[in-house]
């Protein structure tokens, strides 16, 4: 009689404990005691507060007699220029802790390469495949969600105009780093600072999941939306991190991440209704009420459901590929 696996979320555990071994391998190999890591944390601590300090000084010289609502993230109504302005810098905030990262990890004797692949290099073609994969399903489901529960004269065309269209490249290209920089911070520096005191599958993920969720809880979409936000934010941790842990390489997160993240120049907010979540780039842009509703939350479980599922198969048919 054949023994039956244990499995975690339909996730045989034995691959569940050899990936988080193979994804905390970059922190063993960094062989770094207590206070290197410490030393590491201050490094990247520093390094916050000098980028933090650098954009808040850059506000004013971009947007002038608006700084201080800015700065407040009261985000006043300006022209569709100005918000795509605005959007590119607050992906650039984020993106501009790569450096800071990077020299993090220089303090380990470590490189940024390690904390996606550990101990093999980085694939970049699954970081490709699978933001654009996943940009697709998020389009893909939202346009149909459009489509069967959403009045006409909730939602209308607004491209972005061909006087703006040279924005494109750098939305795109700043979104991707601003998605790697949070994917390298938490699931990469913060994932092997918390594997030196447990190598526990689950413990990593409520904590690295957890930390993930609770960052998140200072946007907008919290206080507009409600209990669907914390569930949006519930269920990104733990299809992140989950996948991370399976996988035990960050290229799968990294590429949902920015996929996800490029949806933002598909679907949008209108600016009326509600300021804070628009972000200027959007195609098609939402005007109805914004109350969270049942039918939303299933939508976002199963889309989750998909591109999880979808990028596990992907990586167990590659993995048994190399095997034969």
């Amino acid at each position: 009689m054949l023994p039956i696996s244990k499995s975690a979320f339909g996730i045989p555990l034995n691959e569940l404990k050899a990936g988080t071994a193979r994804l905390l391998a970059a922190g063993d190999r960094a062989d770094a005691g207590f206070w290197r890591w410490t030393l590491s944390l201050i490094v990247f601590c520093v390094a916050f507060c000098a980028i933090a300090f650098a954009f808040i000084q850059a506000i004013p010289w971009l947007f002038g007699e608006e700084t201080e609502l800015l700065i407040s993230g009261e985000t006043p109504f300006y022209d569709r220029s100005d918000h795509v302005i605005y959007t590119i810098f607050m992906f650039a905030f984020i993106a501009a802790f790569l450096p800071a990262i990077a020299l993090t990890m220089r303090v380990l004797r470590l490189r940024l390469s390690s904390l996606i692949a550990p101990l093999d290099q980085v694939k970049w073609r699954i970081i490709g495949t699978t933001a654009i994969s996943t940009f697709c399903f998020v389009v893909l489901s939202l346009m149909l969600s459009l489509w069967a529960s959403t009045p006409a004269e909730d939602f209308y065309f607004d491209p972005l105009p061909p006087e703006l269209w040279h924005y494109l490249p750098v939305i795109i290209i700043m979104i991707a780093f601003q998605a790697s920089a949070e994917e390298l911070l938490l699931r990469g520096y913060f994932l092997q600072m918390v594997g030196r005191l447990t190598k526990s599958w689950w413990a990593i993920l409520l904590i690295v999941g957890g930390t993930f969720f609770a960052l998140h809880l200072g946007n907008p979409e919290v206080e507009i939306l409600g209990w669907l936000a914390y569930l949006d934010y519930a269920l990104a941790a733990f299809l992140f991190t989950i996948v991370a842990l399976v996988t035990g390489r960050l290229e799968y997160s990294i590429g949902i991440h920015i996929g996800w993240n490029w949806s933002v120049m598909v679907f949008d907010v209108d600016p009326v209704s509600s300021p804070d979540l628009y972000f200027g780039f959007g195609t098609v842009v939402y005007s109805g009420p914004l109350n969270p509703t049942l039918s939303a939350a299933t939508t976002q479980i199963l889309l989750h459901l998909i591109i999880g599922l979808w990028c596990l198969a992907t990586y167990f048919r590659q993995e048994n590929r190399l095997q034969n």
